[in-house]
């Protein structure tokens, strides 16, 4: 189970050496500047290989699950797959969910961990099979392999730890065929976290840009992060705007090559938001906004007075039509119905099936997931706005 370049260079290895059952990988999905769906790099490696591939939205759906069971895989090895594994799943194989994970561990769990580790100037970066279990990277450890960081890049650092990495599966497999398999226990008080940046500023809560570019954190500003990653990942990168939003919560989307941003919040009944069908609903819904650019998530939202000058105009437009004062009232409060469907998001078509207003998709996605979806705002960010 595996993604990116990283897990699709470990899967080439792993194959020559091992049956594979099959590979499971994340759906097709938009990538770079070009608006055409594109198989992962896994996906690629899987089909050049004759692999079977499965991309499933969920591991959680019943049927998803019980496929992956009839493969009755010995072990599953997992790098990078961008999908949380249910227990359901981490259960299954005799030999465990094998994880290659992109640090030394204890150190840098988390998302990210190879570039954190260059940009808290660490000398060793390494890989670590780790066993996978409910909890953020907590597992017990066994084959580690290592090497000096010295000035090398994000990029070319991780296509050496995919080797290392491919490296250092091949041998804890063997291991644990010949049933001398050891692992370690990550000893706590060494525990560091691969924190993506904007997770960390979150607790400054800054007011503004400025605000942001001087909040500290681990004794840097934002501002000088932002500029030791322009350094790592050889791309200009600055703080246009920011916005601290509080729900419960939160998807995201980028479109048009990362012009626009949006952030969708919600307020959820019985549903997990880090769910797979959770995120999709909500990047759906918050690519709705990037496209048609609504006023705001509800008719609740529209603030009185703007509500109350369009009212009025449309009773003097109605007005001019010379007809009965029952009439023109329904004419005045037809075309505001049109003002809020064009304007609220929950009231827009849904511009993937516009048989459904944007609500009603989030209901039926609800009912899927056996809980309540409300929408309850959105943050727009586009550039040079």
């Amino acid at each position: 189970m595996g993604t990116p370049r990283f897990a699709a260079e470990i899967l080439d290895e792993l194959a020559e050496f091992h049956e594979i059952a099959a590979v499971y990988t994340r759906p097709d999905a938009v990538r770079g500047r070009g608006k055409a769906l594109v198989p992962s790099p896994v996906k690629e490696v899987a089909e050049r290989r004759g692999l079977p591939v499965r991309t499933p939205r969920t591991l959680r759906d019943a049927a998803v699950l019980s496929e992956l069971a009839a493969f009755a895989p010995d072990a599953i090895c997992v790098a990078a797959y961008g999908a949380i594994l249910p227990k359901e799943v981490l259960d299954l194989p005799p030999f465990g969910c094998l994880n290659v994970h992109g640090s030394l561990l204890p150190r840098w769990r988390g998302a990210a961990p190879i570039e954190r580790a260059i940009l808290a100037g660490d000398e060793e970066i390494g890989v670590c099979i780790m066993a996978m279990e409910e909890g953020l990277d907590t597992g017990d450890y066994c084959v580690c392999r290592s090497l000096p960081a010295g000035s090398r890049t994000a990029a070319e650092l991780t296509e050496e730890l995919a080797a290392l990495g491919a490296s250092a599966l091949l041998t804890a497999l063997a291991q644990a065929e010949g049933g001398n398999l050891r692992w370690v226990a990550q000893d706590e008080a060494l525990v560091t976290y691969a924190e993506k940046i904007a997770k960390a500023a979150l607790a400054a809560k800054p007011a503004d840009v400025d605000a942001l570019k001087a909040a500290v954190i681990d004794g840097e500003t934002v501002e000088e992060i932002v500029t030791d990653c322009i350094h790592v990942m050889g791309e200009n990168t600055q703080l246009a705007r920011v916005a601290v939003v509080d729900a419960q919560a939160v998807s995201a989307y980028i479109h048009g090559g990362g012009k626009i941003g949006v952030l969708v919040t919600f307020n959820v009944e019985g549903i997990d938001p880090a769910s797979d069908a959770f995120q999709k609903c909500g990047r759906d819904i918050a690519m709705q906004v990037a496209a048609l650019n609504p006023v705001s998530a509800t008719r609740e939202d529209v603030p009185a007075d703007v509500a109350a000058h369009e009212m009025e105009i449309y009773k003097a437009q109605a007005a001019e039509s010379g007809k009965p004062e029952a009439i023109q009232e329904k004419i005045a409060l037809g075309r505001m119905d049109k003002f809020y469907k064009e304007n609220c998001l929950a009231e827009q078509d849904f511009v993937k099936n516009p048989d459904l207003t944007v609500a009603q998709y989030a209901d039926e996605c609800a009912k899927e997931m056996g809980g309540k979806i409300a929408i309850t705002g959105f943050v727009r960010f586009a550039l040079g706005e």
